[in-house]
């Protein structure tokens, strides 16, 4: 459900597959964060829709890993995501995974 919640492209767990290899319990050590942004009240804009809509993602380091559904997703920097969308009408609510590496070094 997870891939499919948060739209995981095989870049992504691939990164998740590599992380887990390399610890000894076979778990990937990341902390995880799900933010839930709700977007279908959009309905209720005076237009019927967001005229220009734009959101933008910032993951927080290059080393975590970031993964959710969007149309016209673009890198535009080294830790952020924009979506940007003319006349958007929400169907869904958006929802992000952000994975932080846990390698704080305390052994957990």
């Amino acid at each position: 459900t997870y891939k499919t919640r948060y739209c995981m492209d095989e870049g992504f767990q691939n990164a998740v597959r590599k992380a887990a290899k390399e610890n000894p319990d076979g778990y990937p050590k990341y902390f995880e964060s799900r933010i839930a942004y709700i977007l279908t009240t959009g309905g209720n804009w005076a237009s019927g829709s967001i005229g220009n809509f734009k959101l933008t993602i910032d993951k927080g380091s290059a080393k975590n890993l970031v993964s959710f559904c969007g149309d016209n997703v673009r890198k535009v920097g080294p830790t952020t995501f924009e979506m940007t969308a003319k006349d958007f009408y929400p169907e869904h609510d958006i929802d992000i995974l952000l994975l932080e590496p846990s390698d704080s070094g305390n052994g957990g």
